[in-house]
């Protein structure tokens, strides 16, 4: 196996989400900040680190997640250089972490849910280990807080400290609306068990000249705009669109 240097894989300004053990980790961000590469990456790298650690992927709508999360995570157990270890379905989406490939007792998995189909979610058990962490991409599309509530409520149960492991939810989404339910549950007031983050365009390394461009003509051209789209803040819903 090659050496891969996480420093030189993971975006900048997500030092904070890395290290973080609290329940919640929210990341609000703008386009092209890498937070959904960058999540991806943490959880591949931290599923081969915790043996029994599985992971839950939710977004709305179930069928948006193939292009999505799924591709997200393949794309980061490739940069990672560890694909020979991991397989995966697409009917039903599922990535698995075959720690031993010929014990299945080994075996951790990501599983995929939409809020569109709440049974599913409810219904969701893991073969070994806890089912520890939560992945909620483009929570902004999540209107009601209820069903948010209920997935987290999934991931209960007493962890044995020897696992040495831990649950968390991560949520990651654009600002579009500053009157969305995450604004005032997770940003408004600060939390002890909440690492509520902003990211931008500028945390993202890889962006080439001509993306850059583009951000700087709208922080140019459209300020107003740039604001949500290039710096990440919140967007005000009166004649923004």
């Amino acid at each position: 196996m090659s050496e891969v240097r996480l420093s030189e894989i993971i975006c900048d300004g997500y030092d904070e989400y890395w290290r973080s053990h609290k329940f919640y980790r929210v990341i609000k961000g703008s386009k092209g900040s890498g937070k959904s590469k960058t999540v991806a990456l943490w959880h591949i790298h931290h599923m081969m680190k915790y043996p029994q650690s599985n992971v839950l992927v939710v977004r709305q709508v179930y069928g948006t997640l193939k292009d999505s999360t799924y591709t997200d995570l393949l794309w980061a157990i490739d940069r990672l250089g560890v694909t020979k270890y991991w397989t995966h379905t697409t009917n039903p989406l599922k990535i698995t972490y075959k720690r031993d490939p010929n014990d299945e007792r080994t075996w951790q998995d990501i599983h995929f849910r939409g809020l569109d189909d709440a049974q599913k979610i409810a219904s969701i058990a893991v073969r070994n280990g806890w089912l520890n962490w939560v992945w909620f991409e483009e929570a902004s599309q999540m209107t009601n807080y209820d069903e948010f509530e209920k997935v987290v409520m999934s991931i209960r149960g007493y962890i044995p400290p020897e696992t040495k492991l831990w649950k968390s939810v991560t949520i990651t989404f654009n600002p579009w609306s500053d009157k969305h339910w995450l604004k005032a549950r997770f940003f408004d007031t600060p939390h002890k068990n909440v690492l509520a983050m902003t990211t931008t365009y500028r945390c993202n390394r890889w962006l080439g000249p001509d993306d850059l461009e583009r951000y700087h003509e709208m922080e140019r051209d459209c300020p107003r705009l740039a604001r949500i789209v290039c710096d990440g803040d919140w967007g005000v819903s009166e004649g923004l669109v």
